[in-house]
């Protein structure tokens, strides 16, 4: 049961309206949101020099703990999963504009990223895609994907409830003010 209740104030703010509430009860049958998981997870870089060799089996796991909540917790669990050769800026992008086309303010989003993350001079934080070749640190912004393009991407999912794992180094610069 929720109340709503009204009221208003003339135009100096000074004198304030009868207030007014009403009481109103859902009674429909409500149903279990969907939870649709997106994976990003890199071994082998471009770079043979940046390779690692957890992230993938890590964000599989992660998928298979979310999906074991279908018809649970969820009514339907739907995951992606870019690997390796397929993380790059453009393939990041064509699967969120995908997914924004399926999830609903219903549903749940879980956006899970592993691999390298790293900071350039103006503080922001990177996540390196797999075809990432360092020569230089200004290789960084041209080359990384950069909170504002992850923020870009997710600003695409309507979802009402979003959870971000970060599992890279210095993700913390992704929430740094």
């Amino acid at each position: 049961e929720n109340t709503i209740e009204a009221f208003a104030y003339n135009g100096s703010g000074m004198v304030e309206s009868r207030r007014s509430s009403n009481a109103i009860k859902w009674e429909g049958a409500t149903s279990k949101p969907n939870l649709y998981v997106l994976t990003l997870a890199i071994n082998k870089y471009r770079d043979k020099s940046l390779w690692l060799n957890y992230c993938v089996p890590d964000a599989n796991a992660i998928a298979e703990s979310f999906k074991t909540q279908e018809s649970g917790l969820y009514e339907n669990v739907y995951v992606s999963s870019l690997q390796d050769g397929k993380v790059t800026k453009d393939g990041i992008s064509e699967e969120f504009k995908r997914l924004s086309s399926l999830v609903t303010v219903d549903d749940v989003f879980v956006f899970y990223i592993s691999g390298h993350g790293t900071t350039y001079d103006d503080g922001d934080y990177y996540y390196l895609p797999v075809n990432f070749r360092y020569t230089s640190k200004e290789e960084i912004p041209i080359q990384g994907i950069s909170k504002n393009d992850l923020i870009e991407n997710l600003s695409l999912i309507k979802a009402g409830k979003t959870l971000l794992l970060l599992d890279t180094c210095i993700s913390g610069a992704f929430v740094a003010v």
